[in-house]
């Protein structure tokens, strides 16, 4: 019996469904617990910033990558399953369907959470740069006035009297 025979049948189908759905299952919790970890990373950033602690900031962007990239790669396992999700969810039971559903909003609010957060320390971060080129600029033109009137070198003339 060909795929397509066995799909009418009755047969192989409810099978492989199932099989996909078990499999989209695992990938969506995999990703709400990644995007569970990423927030868990962006509220201790908002901490570094807060209080300005550039290491640790430093330390934590650069574990934020690693679930970034693990967060791609389980989005792009799940992306061909996602495009078949109707068909797959209605051999589901509705209360499992449910379930899953609730999962991938929640998954969606973890995410919107985390860009919110990113979103508002990119600004901090933003305005406390600018503060700091103020402050700078106000330290080279402080600079300037205090060498205006700094005595520089002994004064010398600059015309002599040859005559005398």
């Amino acid at each position: 019996m060909t795929d397509d025979n066995n799909a009418r049948a009755g047969h192989g189908a409810s099978h492989d469904d199932a099989r996909l759905v078990a499999r989209f299952e695992r990938l969506v919790e995999r990703q709400h617990e990644l995007f569970t970890t990423l927030r868990a990373m962006s509220e201790a950033q908002s901490a570094h910033i807060r209080d300005d602690d550039a290491d640790a900031l430093l330390r934590v962007l650069g574990e934020r990558q690693s679930v970034v990239d693990a967060i791609h790669e389980a989005g792009e396992e799940a992306a061909p399953l996602r495009d078949r999700w109707e068909t797959l969810a209605e051999a589901l039971p509705e209360d499992r369907r449910a379930a899953l559903r609730a999962k991938v909003e929640a998954l969606h609010q973890l995410a919107r959470d985390v860009e919110e957060r990113d979103e508002r320390d990119r600004a901090e971060l933003e305005r406390r740069r600018t503060a700091l080129a103020d402050q700078l600029a106000g330290v080279v033109r402080g600079k300037g006035a205090v060498a205006a009137y700094t005595p520089g070198a002994a004064a010398t003339s600059h015309y002599q009297d040859r005559e005398g």
